[in-house]
């Protein structure tokens, strides 16, 4: 499967330092090294996290728009069903929660 989705995420982000968008950075390119739908998963999870308590978005750590979709599509690839990121953080997650 990594043949499959080799090369989706174009850069590896961008700036340094300490604290949310240092972990986001950290998750994204665990995230572009993985076929885990999981792990594709968590980074989007923690980029909605960041977004909602430290206004931190993709830009702020060098991710583009189109890398996010790209890592989007390859989540729906590697996933045995092909649920959406979308499905998987917001919806399909939260319903599987006890």
């Amino acid at each position: 499967m990594a043949d499959a989705v080799a090369g989706t995420c174009r850069g590896k982000g961008a700036g340094g330092g300490a604290g949310p968008a240092e972990d986001l950075r950290a998750q994204y390119a665990r995230a572009c090294e993985s076929d885990s739908p999981a792990v594709i998963a968590g980074f989007f999870e923690a980029l909605l996290a960041a977004r909602r308590t430290a206004g931190t978005g993709a830009a702020a750590i060098g991710v583009t728009r189109e890398d996010l979709a790209a890592l989007c599509a390859r989540h729906e690839r590697c996933d045995e069903h092909g649920v959406t990121v979308g499905g998987r953080v917001g919806r399909a997650r939260a319903i599987a929660r006890p």
